[in-house]
């Protein structure tokens, strides 16, 4: 390789011996040139950069040692017009600006490129120096990251959409199946009330493709010999059997809430409901000798039902906790995995799915 230094003459733009030492270790390419943009110095990771060695103050070989330029966008740009040029002609200095090298294999090398002149005590102009920071590895891997980003966002807007759209159709369900008990076997509005639970089972099996695409789990199909979520005879309220105890309802959802109590409080139960995992901490701190059992949402804001779960059992290790969500579960599983929970609600649920798994937790006795 050319020796790297003066060359013909004496250039004007002279590095201190320990510092060109140093120059010459960096693992980017680095040179100077002088006032009128003749290459005076260069490392050996320039060359590597370049694909060559350029020649020493040759007025052939200013302001850039590489075979041609490009911009980021694929058009061409002259050795003149380079940031290293600009630097010398503006008497400015340009920091991380993307260059485009062609070696002379027409392979192409992308660069950040740090051009700054380089005056003397007086202040006068002796030259630039420039610095080229191979960045071509980094915009390969760039797409790929940016499409696993762009997916991972898509993940969490589908996985949001979802939990809404559950709790919307918990609401849904849950009320029409109180309508069902509440009507006579042959009301005209049952027939209405079972279309309406056809559509609000199509609209489940939406949320839980969405789910699934969120957690890249495969989306559950209820079986075929599922029974209809709103299916159930006319009974007299005076006759359900009554809770022993108070069950405390946590979602952050007002409608999934408000559903949720009337259909408890219709069974016998008595109700507390909290809109977070904090607010049922405190709830259950000040009354947990009255609590029998919690039905808790999984995904909330402030408090994570995962978190909330531990810290409730933390107060009570034997409180019975229904997890609810509208994650499979499978996934529910996965996540509570050594923690025990007491049973699983999937949402969105019609009113005596939730009472049925109660009553397996909470004692009952007649109503008096």
């Amino acid at each position: 390789m050319t020796e790297h230094g003066p060359g013909a003459g004496e250039p004007p733009v002279r590095l201190d011996p320990d510092f060109r030492r140093l120059m010459e270790t960096l693992p980017c390419g680095a040179y100077t040139c002088d006032a009128t943009g003749l290459i005076t110095w260069y490392n050996p990771r320039a060359v590597e950069i370049w694909g060559r060695e350029p020649r020493l103050h040759d007025r052939a070989e200013r302001y850039c040692g590489s075979s041609k330029l490009f911009a980021p966008d694929g058009s061409p740009v002259l050795h003149s017009q380079c940031w290293t040029a600009l630097a010398l002609m503006l008497d400015r200095r340009f920091d991380a600006q993307e260059l485009v090298i062609e070696r002379p294999t027409t392979e192409r090398v992308r660069v950040l490129a740090y051009a700054s002149p380089l005056h003397d005590a007086s202040g006068r102009l002796l030259g630039a120096a420039c610095l080229l920071v191979d960045i071509s590895e980094r915009r390969q891997r760039e797409p790929q990251g940016l499409h696993a980003e762009r997916l991972a966002s898509l993940g969490a807007l589908a996985g949001g959409i979802a939990n809404d759209f559950n709790n919307l159709l918990t609401a849904v369900l849950a009320n029409a199946s109180l309508a069902m008990i509440s009507l006579p076997a042959d009301s005209p509005a049952r027939p209405m009330l079972r279309d309406v639970e056809g559509a609000a089972r199509e609209a489940a099996g939406l949320a839980r493709q969405m789910l699934a695409y969120a957690t890249n789990a495969p989306a559950l199909t209820p079986s075929a010999e599922e029974p209809a979520l709103v299916e159930g005879p006319h009974r007299d309220p005076a006759h359900v059997p009554r809770a022993a105890g108070l069950v405390l309802v946590v979602d952050d959802s007002e409608t999934v809430r408000s559903v949720t109590q009337r259909a408890l409080q219709t069974a016998g139960f008595e109700v507390v409901a909290a809109s977070d995992g904090i607010e049922a901490i405190e709830i259950f701190q000040a009354r947990c000798e009255e609590v029998a059992a919690i039905l808790l949402d999984l995904t909330m804001p402030r408090m994570h039902g995962l978190e909330a779960f531990k810290r409730l059992r933390a107060i009570d290790p034997e409180i019975p906790i229904l997890v609810m969500s509208g994650y499979n579960e499978a996934e529910v599983s996965t996540r509570f995995e050594g923690l025990h929970a007491t049973g699983f609600v999937q949402k969105p649920f019609r009113a005596q799915d939730v009472i049925t798994r109660l009553t397996q937790v909470i004692p009952l006795r007649p109503r008096e």
